[in-house]
């Protein structure tokens, strides 16, 4: 988790750093979270694995 003030560059550093991943061969998860959803339990979470659910029958067996 990323926290700032507005205009310090936490975007540009997270696109950075996703574009250095991106070059490998590692998924890269993102999501934006909303100031009203911050009390609401595991907002964040569900936000970030919404995109991974439809993939479930790709994983690979464990």
């Amino acid at each position: 988790m990323l926290r700032g003030d507005p205009g310090i560059g936490e975007t540009a550093l997270l696109d950075h750093a996703a574009a250095a991943i991106g070059a490998g061969d590692m998924r890269l998860l993102r999501a934006t979270g909303v100031e009203y959803e911050a009390e609401l339990p595991f907002s964040g979470l569900q936000l970030l694995l919404r995109p991974a659910l439809g993939r479930r029958a790709a994983r690979p067996e464990a």
